[in-house]
């Protein structure tokens, strides 16, 4: 016979239980709706901002510096365009092969094959260009023009070099062009309200500012102002489509008599 104390231990008990299970699956429930109204209405406009930030990716682009004329016109310093073979890593699936073939059209030296070898991944994993040989003569750029069908995953794009038309005569006064150390690059970014970030380069040697002469006095004229380009960028950091190129602005220097 079963002892009717215990059942109502057993009762008694058995609801405690059952309260507590209420108590927690109610917690539950008002977490749930807290977060969901969180979500939709409080935190709404955070999120929309954060997601649109990580949805693309912002780009500095170098200007070109200016022309420096004389009195007269004539051009002293200007800058001429020379070009590159730059590849697309994430399209190339084996670059061993990839080398092999374009050797037998464009010779390539040992230290150029070893900075694409060591940088080839980097590039591939964010769809980021890889330059394969700079300053293209043109007989290389002839032959792979005729053969670029067969290289979809490269192609040649246009650099400067600055270049003294009379170095003979004007050096000392006209100066040079040289690269900078990642302290002087900020300086000049936050000058413009910019952050040191990921540059496209409009020139082979990549960051220039003037050392000496007219090219140092008159430099933050000369450089100009330096662009954005705004990418899309899919779920893994890939860039997709470009979608804006802000303005870059350069001044042109005329000698005095």
């Amino acid at each position: 016979m079963i002892n009717l104390e215990e059942r109502e231990v057993e009762k008694k008990s058995f609801f405690r239980r059952l309260i507590i299970i209420y108590f927690l699956f109610a917690f539950m429930f008002i977490f749930f709706l807290h977060s969901i109204y969180s979500l939709q209405i409080s935190e709404f406009n955070n999120y929309e901002i954060a997601a649109l930030e990580n949805k693309t990716k912002e780009v500095l682009v170098q200007p070109v510096r200016g022309i420096i004329y004389d009195r007269n016109g004539t051009v002293i310093v200007n800058n001429i365009p020379s070009y590159d073979l730059i590849i697309k890593p994430w399209e190339i699936p084996n670059l061993d092969i990839f080398i092999k073939n374009i050797s037998s059209i464009i010779e390539l030296i040992p230290s150029e094959i070893d900075f694409v070898t060591e940088n080839f991944e980097q590039k591939a994993r964010y769809n980021r260009e890889l330059i394969l040989k700079k300053n293209l003569s043109k007989i290389e750029i002839a032959r792979f023009e005729v053969r670029s069908f067969m290289f979809p995953n490269a192609f040649i794009d246009e650099r400067y070099s600055r270049t003294n038309n009379y170095p003979h005569l004007f050096s000392h006064a006209i100066g040079y062009v040289g690269g900078i150390n990642n302290e002087q690059i900020s300086s000049i970014l936050k000058d413009q309200g910019l952050n040191q970030k990921e540059t496209i380069f409009s020139y082979s040697n990549g960051f220039l500012v003037g050392k000496t002469g007219i090219e140092n006095k008159y430099d933050k004229k000369l450089r100009g102002l330096f662009g954005k380009k705004i990418y899309e960028v899919d779920a893994r950091g890939k860039l997709v489509n470009s979608q804006i190129i802000s303005c870059q602005k350069m001044e042109i220097i005329y000698l005095p008599h």
